[in-house]
């Protein structure tokens, strides 16, 4: 797929805060990361040496501790060129000083986007498309449609998508259908028996 932009790294401040935190565990931990996977292939081995902060985690009262995620540094390549097609030599999408040193060197083609500030701006300016509610500042996620710039809450992409069935079907009773809109009702029709 072309894509112009890619992330060359995460910026996380020393800040704890709760993250995801796998079932089964522990209530208060520090422990290691290790590979998952059967001990033949490397599965007891750690991931990163144990000077990284990254090769420890932390559990409290039942949920996992992570930094705080405060930026994320995007390159954007020129002329909207497939990434890594004109500026070469980027390491992985890691926070290593080979990244740094080559986001240096390409700061006119990098876009940050500093997380807070853009939770905040979504925050305030974002609405719904199907009911043109604000979204909350937790527990409402945002659904998008295809290539298009619209947001919807839950809810409202359920009815959209159910329109759009309906439309079919009405399409379809009416002879107006086109062979793609045909071939959906027939599927979903065929489906159902």
């Amino acid at each position: 797929m072309h894509d112009p932009m890619v992330v060359v790294f995460d910026l996380h401040a020393p800040v704890p805060t709760p993250t995801w935190t796998p079932k089964g565990s522990p209530r208060w931990a520090v422990r290691r990361r290790r590979f998952t996977g059967p001990a033949a292939d490397g599965g007891g081995r750690p991931i990163d040496p144990w000077w990284h902060p990254r090769a420890w985690q932390m559990f409290c009262r039942g949920r996992r501790i992570g930094w705080w995620h405060v930026a994320t540094v995007w390159h954007v390549e020129p002329r909207g060129a497939d990434a890594g097609r004109v500026c070469k030599g980027m390491g992985s999408s890691g926070l290593t000083a080979h990244n740094v040193a080559w986001a240096w060197q390409h700061r006119a083609h990098l876009k940050i986007n500093v997380e807070p500030w853009l939770r905040l701006y979504r925050w305030r300016t974002l609405r719904c498309a199907g009911c043109g509610l604000p979204f909350r500042w937790k527990g409402d996620a945002r659904f998008g449609y295809m290539s298009s710039d619209d947001v919807y809450h839950d809810p409202c992409m359920s009815l959209r998508h159910v329109r759009g069935q309906l439309d079919d079907l009405t399409a379809y009773v009416r002879f107006e259908a086109d062979e793609n809109t045909r071939w959906r009702v027939e599927y979903r029709l065929k489906d159902t028996r």
